[in-house]
């Protein structure tokens, strides 16, 4: 940028008033005597010519002040927009933020799944209901969603009870008294989420799940939607095993705990409030229905069972099941007693 005319004034203006020597007393005199000698003698070209030197002279002068202005201020412009620190200190986003995984947990093994989900205490479960207040919850007609302390979700289906602490913030301990339960638990660091249930107890860090516990059933069941999990028996608690998302397994009297995939695409229906059936039998359509809607189907003819059928029903009534696989198969039905009979020929 160019200086402007009057710091070039200025510049002069501070020279002049910083000379500070003061002539001496005859100098004016000496100086008078020279120039009415040089007047005389000089002839009228050489008085012409000084002249013009000295106006060369200070337009060459002139010109050199603005020069060294101009450099100047193009060196104070550089210096003004000149980093003090490198561009790279300055972000303060890393580059890696842009593909940075939120929340990624580490993957276990099943050793150091196993430590860290490890109480020290003994009938954590005894000593969760004698020094604290259970809070109870329990459906009927209608399922529920709710979060707990922790932020965990959990999804009652109908006719189901579970209870917890009070001080659940101290122990994640979760008793499912009946029913079925889906968990999706918040994972913490160093607390492990622990569900009991009538006949079993599962032991998670993070991870969604579904349990199958009623008493007159004499079995609990156990699904893995995501993450891992512990399973193991009350009675003989022992006896553990680690599944993975995809995996089942079910504990009875008597029976060694062993993991199966998962081949029941409705295992939690009641959830999704989505049934489906792919070339299904009708034997397994019917125990679906009885344990999505809650009812008792009785087929009269063996035969119906070799029936296979295909379809998805979403947020659809029992009555209306049962139409569409009437006029599917040329089967006839009627509630009687609190159950429904179908009959018909079925399929060879």
């Amino acid at each position: 940028m160019i200086q402007e005319p009057s710091d070039i004034d200025n510049f002069f203006k501070k020279k002049l008033f910083d000379h500070e020597s003061e002539p001496l007393d005859n100098s004016w005199a000496k100086l008078s005597v020279s120039l009415d000698a040089l007047e005389e003698d000089a002839p009228e070209k050489k008085t012409n010519s000084f002249f013009y030197w000295s106006i060369a002279a200070s337009v060459s002068l002139l010109l050199s002040c603005v020069a060294v202005f101009l450099l100047i201020g193009r060196g104070e412009k550089q210096i003004a927009v000149a980093p003090s620190e490198p561009v790279e200190k300055q972000i303060v986003v890393p580059k890696k933020a842009e593909n940075e995984v939120l929340d990624e947990k580490p993957v276990l093994n099943n050793e150091e799944f196993i430590q860290q989900i490890e109480h020290p205490k003994k009938s954590e479960l005894a000593q969760v209901v004698e020094k604290s207040t259970q809070i109870q919850k329990q459906t009927f007609g209608q399922k529920e969603e709710f979060m707990l302390p922790d932020s965990s979700k959990v999804y009652l289906n109908r006719n189901s009870q579970i209870s917890y602490s009070d001080n659940f913030a101290t122990d994640r301990i979760v008793h499912i008294l009946k029913g079925e339960v889906f968990f999706e638990v918040k994972h913490l660091d160093g607390q492990p989420f622990v569900v009991y249930s009538n006949m079993s107890k599962t032991e998670v860090l993070g991870t969604s799940f579904m349990i199958r516990s009623y008493k007159g059933e004499k079995k609990d069941e156990l699904f893995v939607s995501t993450g891992k999990v512990a399973f193991s028996s009350l009675k003989n608690p022992a006896e553990r095993i680690i599944l993975t998302k995809g995996l089942k397994s079910e504990i009875q009297d008597a029976q060694k705990l062993e993991s199966t995939p998962i081949v029941d695409v409705n295992f939690n229906a009641w959830k999704s409030e989505k049934i489906v059936f792919n070339n299904t039998k009708l034997d397994e359509v019917s125990s679906t229905l009885e344990k999505y809607y809650a009812v008792s189907l009785q087929l009269k003819n063996p035969e119906i069972l070799n029936c296979r059928f295909t379809g998805t029903f979403e947020k659809s009534g029992i009555n209306e099941i049962l139409k569409i696989l009437a006029v599917s198969f040329n089967l006839s039905y009627d509630k009687q007693e609190g159950k429904y009979i179908i009959s018909g020929k079925g399929c060879k």
